[in-house]
């Protein structure tokens, strides 16, 4: 009899997972990078599939608004490094170019005043 019941309830199917737990794609990460020249906020998607694109965020400030924004393009697939007025383009452009993930870039300017 004990037998026959648990053969019962060991047929049962496993509940479904909520939408949410099959998503697999992890989310995107940040940091605060400094070589050589170059200091600013590095946000990269969860998952990356080279060749992906990148962003060479130009803002007034590095605060936490502009890692967010940088963060939030980032889920969307993007590299993306924000730099502040202190530091020069050229360098940053050749730091993201560097990075072995990165395709194509381009450079968007947040500022009021843009080089």
């Amino acid at each position: 009899m004990i037998a026959l019941l648990l053969l019962v309830a060991g047929c049962d199917s496993p509940p479904r997972l909520p939408s949410s737990a099959l998503d697999s794609t992890p989310p995107p990460h940040g940091q605060m990078v400094a070589a050589g020249k170059v200091r600013g906020f590095l946000a990269r998607p969860g998952a990356e599939r080279p060749p992906v694109p990148g962003e060479l965020r130009l803002v007034a400030r590095l605060d936490g608004q502009a890692r967010s924004e940088a963060l939030a393009t980032a889920s969307d697939g993007r590299i993306v490094l924000a730099i502040d007025p202190t530091v020069d383009t050229a360098p940053a452009r050749a730091y993201l170019a560097g990075l072995p993930a990165i395709g194509t870039i381009r450079e968007r300017c947040l500022r009021e005043t843009c080089p």
